[in-house]
């Protein structure tokens, strides 16, 4: 698995883009919990996981299921249910709407919100089957019926500070703890002060990359040597 940074600007803050694109071979990055469940499945495959922007556990996935299913039966799968929009995003920008964003909570840097608002491609809503997927993937990324098959691969979380999908740092370290009590030995976190979600869109997102970048040279991938 590979993850390729794509440039913003022109650039990731990182001098030498091969060197990165060599570091990151073999290292799964995701957003949210595609990359746990990913890695419940595959962590044998893979030589690291990055975790970003996870959100934290949502007691009323189980409800959302529910409704995603009764939207589509009744409506049809690709339904757009603006309530479940609202219920499931709604509340992430109430601390920053005095910026008059929509979802200033993605990201503190005012052009990359100006850019991000002017793109219809970023402003879709979810299908009524996308919402159900993504509350089922949430549910078996915290569900507890499995181990760890490779208890030593490194996982790194990164996490803005005033991201809300963590809900609090108490939601996110227990977020970090499942992975831990999943019989992972190896997981750290690292949150950076004032960032939101979109953290490599960021105002500091060359210390983002570099942070990345120095996580995956560790395992030895430029110099060929595993973990």
């Amino acid at each position: 698995h590979k993850i390729m940074a794509e440039a913003t600007g022109g650039g990731v803050g990182v001098r030498d883009e091969a060197l990165l694109d060599s570091a990151l071979e073999g290292v799964f990055a995701g957003f949210g919990d595609q990359d746990q469940v990913v890695v419940r499945r595959y962590d044998r495959e893979v030589d690291g996981l990055i975790v970003c922007g996870c959100p934290s556990d949502n007691p009323a996935k189980g409800a959302g299921i529910l409704l995603a299913r009764m939207f589509g039966r009744i409506k049809g799968w690709h339904y757009r249910p603006k309530i479940l929009q609202k219920l499931s995003f709604g509340a992430y920008n109430r601390p920053f709407e005095k910026e008059g964003w929509p979802s200033a909570w993605v990201c503190s840097d005012p052009d990359v919100l100006k850019a991000y608002h002017a793109d219809p491609l970023c402003q879709f809503v979810f299908t009524a089957d996308g919402f159900m997927n993504l509350l089922l993937l949430m549910k078996d990324c915290y569900s507890t019926d499995w181990t760890a098959g490779r208890p030593g691969l490194p996982v790194y979380f990164i996490s803005g500070a005033q991201d809300p999908c963590r809900v609090s740092d108490k939601a996110l370290g227990q977020a970090v703890q499942a992975m831990k009590d999943r019989g992972y030995e190896n997981v750290s976190l690292k949150l950076y002060p004032g960032l939101r979600h979109e953290i490599h869109n960021e105002t500091r997102h060359e210390e983002v990359w570099a942070d990345i970048l120095s996580f995956s040279m560790d395992l030895g991938h430029v110099t060929g040597r595993k973990p």
